[in-house]
C-alpha cells in the first residue's frame, strides 16, 4: 500500500498543472486554502498574511484533494483537543523554598499563574504544597522544560537536592494534536507536511511538540487550527516533495 501511496504521488508530480488550468496563484492563506492571490496581501478571510507558494520546499500536485480521496487517511486536520487527568512529573528540591519540576512543553502551556500543586518526596517527609513561580522555563530537550514552583506555608526544611513527583489538579486542558505518524524527525529537526494554500502542495513546516498520548502529538508552536497535515505514507510523501525541490532548483524535467 506504501509503495502504491508513492506511485501514485509521482503521477501527480510528473503531470503538473491540470490541463486547460489558468496561470497559478503564487500566494495563498495557509489558513484558507481557496484564499489566493498573484501578489503579496493579507487573507480577506482571517487575515492572515499570504504565503509564497512553489518554490524549495514545495512539492506541486494536480490536486492533493484528489490524491486523498484514494487514501481517505492521507491527510488530517489539525485539531483542538481537551485533556483531563491528573498532571505527574519529576521533580526535586533545588534549593531552599524552590521545588524544580521537568514537564512537557505543551503541559507548560496549560498552566495558569500562580498555579497551586503538591510536591510528594520519594523518601520520608510531608507532602508540601507549591505554587508555580514565574512561569519561565528552561529547556531540557526537545519537547520538555523545567520550570519552579515555590514552597507554600511552614518550610518543610527537606534536604536541598530531595526528589519526589509533583502533581498538578485534575481539570480541563487543551491542546493542538496531529496524528503521531504526521511527525517527522530528521537530523534532530521535527517538522510536518502542511496541505499549501491552493491544495496543490505539500510544504514543510518545523513544530514544537510536547507529548504523545493514544497516537496524538500534542503540538506547541508551528501549526493552527484547521490546518491540514499529512498523515500517512508522510516518509514518502517528503522524499517525493525533496526530489521535486531538487528538480526544480537544478532545472532538471522528469523524464
Amino acid at each position: 500500500m506504501l509503495f502504491a501511496a508513492g506511485a501514485a504521488v509521482s503521477a501527480f508530480l510528473l503531470t503538473g498543472e491540470d490541463a486547460g488550468s489558468g496561470p497559478a496563484a503564487q500566494y495563498a492563506c495557509p489558513m484558507h486554502r481557496d484564499s489566493t492571490a498573484s501578489a503579496p496581501g493579507e487573507c480577506p478571510i482571517c487575515g492572515m498574511a499570504l504565503r509564497r507558494l512553489g518554490g524549495s520546499g514545495s512539492a506541486p500536485f494536480a490536486s492533493i484533494d484528489a490524491l486523498a480521496r484514494g487514501q481517505p487517511d492521507l491527510v488530517e486536520v489539525v485539531r483542538r483537543r481537551v485533556f483531563t487527568h491528573t498532571l505527574h512529573a519529576p521533580a526535586w528540591l533545588e534549593r531552599p523554598r524552590i521545588v524544580r519540576a521537568l514537564l512537557y512543553d505543551d503541559e507548560i502551556k496549560t498552566l495558569t499563574p500562580a498555579e497551586p500543586a503538591l510536591f510528594y518526596p520519594t523518601g520520608p517527609g510531608p507532602r508540601v504544597d507549591v505554587r508555580l513561580a514565574t512561569g519561565l522555563a528552561t529547556p531540557w530537550d526537545a519537547s520538555t522544560s523545567l520550570i519552579e514552583f515555590h514552597v507554600e506555608g511552614v518550610d518543610p526544611k527537606l534536604p536541598i537536592g530531595t526528589a519526589g513527583w509533583l502533581e498538578l489538579a485534575n481539570r480541563p486542558r487543551s491542546a493542538l494534536v496531529v496524528p503521531s505518524s504526521s511527525i517527522l524527525q530528521v537530523n534532530e529537526e521535527t517538522y510536518v507536511l502542511t496541505v499549501s494554500g491552493d491544495g496543490r502542495a505539500f510544504a514543510k513546516r518545523p513544530v514544537h511538540i510536547g507529548k504523545t498520548v493514544f497516537g496524538l502529538t500534542t503540538v506547541v508552536s508551528g501549526l493552527y487550527e484547521r490546518e491540514r497535515v499529512a498523515a500517512r505514507s508522510v516518509f514518502f510523501l517528503d522524499a517525493e516533495r525533496k526530489l521535486a525541490a531538487n528538480m526544480a532548483s537544478t532545472g532538471a524535467v522528469a523524464p
